[in-house]
């Protein structure tokens, strides 16, 4: 077997390259830490959102169910005041056919 002569320099080299791959791996790790913490707080922040949108739709319709009753509600009056226009026109008639039928008759 061959023994290799290894030199302080080359050991303090060596040493140097562990360091820096070792400040390198920290890095990365706390790099690594702050994006899951980043990634959870999004997540949270998306359930919140959904939540706003679900809220937001339930009020939508709700608010698309009310205005709803209230054209029905004018509709309804209007349909009343139509009837009532109507009934009175036709009552006008009739006196006016009567009154020609008793004139006729006579």
């Amino acid at each position: 077997m061959k023994r290799f002569a290894v030199g302080p320099m080359e050991i303090q080299e060596e040493k140097t390259k562990a360091d820096q791959w070792e400040k390198k791996f920290q890095d990365t790790r706390a790099r690594e830490v702050a994006l899951e913490k980043s990634l959870l707080e999004y997540r949270n922040k998306k359930v919140g959102l959904k939540a706003r949108v679900t809220e937001l739709e339930k009020s939508l319709h709700q608010h698309c169910s009310r205005n709803s009753v209230i054209e029905l509600k004018a509709s309804l009056s209007k349909i009343e005041e139509l009837k009532e226009s109507l009934k009175t026109r036709l009552e006008k008639k009739t006196i006016l056919w009567a009154r020609r039928w008793l004139k006729y008759a006579k």
